[in-house]
């Protein structure tokens, strides 16, 4: 089976990265949103299918630009930005999308910043760990007066 990303570390626990197929379908869901821009959906595709592909090491400012953004074989990302900008607006997108439909999607797009290799975390990574657990009943606690 395919892994898209290295495993993810959450606390102690080790969690494994979803395949292929799951990575897919959660690409699609967040393509079919709305509130993301064109360009936005076009530069999310390309950077999931290269890391799919095995080459989000590849994934630099140059490439995408002349790629994705119709940027021609002169681009300087040195003095151009556009792929910065970009990057940063997908990245408030897809949060606007976890944070409102997405909120149960059961993988999740996430684009670091200072990075443009995505990377997929399932729910699972998302858990709290055991002191995050025993915070959470502590607030009930005191928060219950129990």
């Amino acid at each position: 089976m395919l892994r898209p990303d290295r495993s993810t570390t959450t606390g102690d626990r080790r969690d494994a990265s979803p395949d292929r197929a799951a990575v897919g379908e959660a690409l699609d869901a967040v393509l079919k949103d709305a509130s993301a821009s064109a360009r936005q959906k076009l530069l999310l595709r390309f950077v999931v299918q290269e890391a799919l592909a095995g080459r989000a090491a590849n994934l630099k400012a140059y490439g995408i630009a002349t790629a994705v953004l119709a940027r021609g074989a002169r681009f300087d990302p040195g003095t151009d930005p556009v792929v910065r900008t970009e990057m940063s607006a997908l990245r408030r997108s897809l949060q606007h999308y976890y944070l409102t439909r997405g909120r149960a999607a059961p993988i999740r797009i996430v684009i670091p910043k200072g990075s443009y290799a995505p990377r997929f975390e399932t729910s699972a990574a998302r858990l709290p760990g055991p002191a995050t657990s025993r915070f959470l009943e502590l607030m009930r606690f005191m928060e219950w007066g129990h």
